[in-house]
């Protein structure tokens, strides 16, 4: 039976997929191409925070009842309200998560949960402005990930080595969105989660 991994999350995960196609021009379409023999489906939607995913976590992840699920948000929650879209804490996502996982252990006793820690490569003064956000949601991820039982992919420090390295520029547009080549990076840790 082909094991059925799905991908949810923010725009790191859906990377185009409305436009280029259902996989995205991503990290998910990279581990597409290099495990064609899962059945793999991308959920991820551009713009989306934990109280997004929670809006829609019936019918995008509890109805496609994955064997391997990964959860891959936090930096929409930090990033928003700094820029004044929301008024909403970034704090306010451990609420959220907890009850996707309650939620998912509850639906999907089976599934097993993988959580990708959200990352930023700062590259001006707005994000250095919510860095300390950002990294406060790391830890809040990490402890749920405790408080669940729960495989983590921590990005953060990884990707910042890697960007200090080979240069920003090279493995992001934005600090936020990897270039090919970043994605690439995340496909790997990705790729070390799945069985053969």
């Amino acid at each position: 039976m082909t094991t059925r991994v799905l991908f949810q999350g923010d725009s790191i995960t859906d990377c185009n997929r409305f436009s280029v196609g259902e996989y995205g021009d991503g990290y998910v379409s990279q581990v597409v191409t290099q495990r064609p023999d899962l059945e793999i489906f991308n959920r991820g939607i551009s713009g989306n925070k934990s109280s997004d995913l929670l809006d829609r976590w019936q019918e995008d992840t509890i109805n496609l009842q994955p064997d391997i699920l990964f959860i891959f948000v936090g930096v929409n929650d930090c990033w928003h309200p700094a820029a004044g879209h929301t008024t909403r804490p970034h704090t306010m996502l451990k609420k959220d998560y907890r009850k996707l996982l309650v939620w998912t252990k509850k639906s999907l006793p089976l599934t097993r949960i993988i959580m990708i820690l959200p990352f930023l490569v700062v590259t001006d003064e707005f994000q250095k402005s919510f860095e300390p956000a950002l990294l406060e949601v790391i830890e809040i991820e990490k402890e749920l990930a405790n408080e669940f039982g729960i495989e983590t992919i921590e990005l953060n420090s990884y990707l910042n080595q890697e960007a200090a390295i080979q240069g920003k520029s090279t493995l992001f547009w934005d600090g936020i969105h990897p270039t090919p080549k970043g994605h690439s990076l995340i496909t790997a840790k990705v790729l070390e989660k799945l069985p053969f």
